[in-house]
């Protein structure tokens, strides 16, 4: 009926806004209630305009996050692969957007950590490095605008951190070198 997906619209969004906010307190079982809910409406938004990718995004990591934090790890692994297949599916469509490339690196980023608390700690090794292969495809020169190679240089050390985390200082030190080599430059 006429103003369905305006209702729709609304409910997912409100949904959605009490799963953040339940995960805000850490109320993990009220979140992934709130964002089963809102995945309905989210996702049906989404399949009427794409471009709302970024709210889909939002609700599927709200999921995973509080299904990570109880325990659900086959949810949470799910989700967060689905994550990542849709964040690659848009950095696709514009691969140079380096705003677009460095969320499709939060989405790995997001799953190389479900990957480590999970116990596949070369999954996760395998996952930071696609983050890192994406980052390397924007030479720090070639950006013009200095708050883009704060946030290349931003990546790169959570990147770093995250491989320390690990014990792979080795495998962590060139990344680390890369986000030095951008903060000299700034």
């Amino acid at each position: 009926y006429p103003g369905q997906n305006r209702y729709i619209s609304w409910i997912g969004t409100l949904y959605s806004n009490l799963a953040a906010r339940a995960a805000q307190d850490q109320k993990w079982e009220e979140s992934a209630s709130y964002a089963s809910r809102a995945l309905p409406q989210v996702e049906a938004e989404y399949a009427d305009a794409p471009t709302h990718i970024t709210t889909l995004v939002r609700l599927l990591n709200l999921s995973a996050n509080a299904h990570l934090h109880l325990g659900d790890t086959g949810n949470a692994g799910k989700e967060y692969h689905r994550i990542v297949a849709l964040s690659e599916a848009r950095v696709a469509l514009n691969p140079t957007d380096l705003r677009q490339c460095v969320q499709y690196v939060g989405s790995l980023q997001a799953l190389a950590y479900y990957q480590r608390t999970s116990g596949d700690r070369a999954g996760a090794l395998v996952t930071y490095q696609r983050a890192e292969t994406v980052l390397d495809g924007f030479p720090p020169d070639k950006l013009s605008v200095l708050s883009q190679r704060n946030d290349l240089a931003a990546t790169y050390e959570e990147i770093a951190a995250a491989r320390m985390g690990l014990d792979e200082n080795l495998a962590a030190l060139p990344t680390s070198r890369k986000a030095v080599a951008i903060r000299e430059s700034l």
